[in-house]
């Protein structure tokens, strides 16, 4: 249990981290450590974007195994309209093999491997 709460809590960890060091980031004067911080600040924001949309991918997924719900009713159908793009991309790529669907295996992969460059790229 509180793994899963540690791992819902990570993206609001870090966004505090981002604006508790966002004074040092318009504080200095330099231009290659100005240059430094705002490729740090970008890649921080990129990954706590990819880790909200990472939950709401992994809500769809959860979702999805529960067939009585009507995916057009409000919370659920926001979570569709969120992570649809990112999937229907995928379908296009992606061929049906003997008719499973595996685009969601390959969107979760990509961005747990992008989440995971992110957070090992060292700046």
């Amino acid at each position: 249990m509180e793994t899963i709460l540690l791992f819902l809590a990570q993206p609001f960890f870090l966004l505090f981290n981002l604006l508790v060091n966002f004074k040092d980031f318009l504080s200095l004067k330099d231009d290659v450590l100005t240059t430094t911080n705002i490729l740090r600040f970008l890649k921080d924001f990129l990954l706590i974007y990819l880790q909200g949309y990472n939950l709401v991918f992994t809500l769809r997924f959860i979702l999805m195994w529960f067939p009585n719900i009507n995916p057009f009713v409000a919370p659920y159908y926001i979570v569709r309209v969120i992570t649809q793009p990112f999937i229907g991309w995928v379908e296009k790529l992606l061929p049906k093999l003997f008719g499973i669907d595996f685009s969601f295996l390959v969107c979760s992969l990509i961005l747990g491997m992008s989440i995971n460059y992110l957070t090992t790229l060292k700046l």
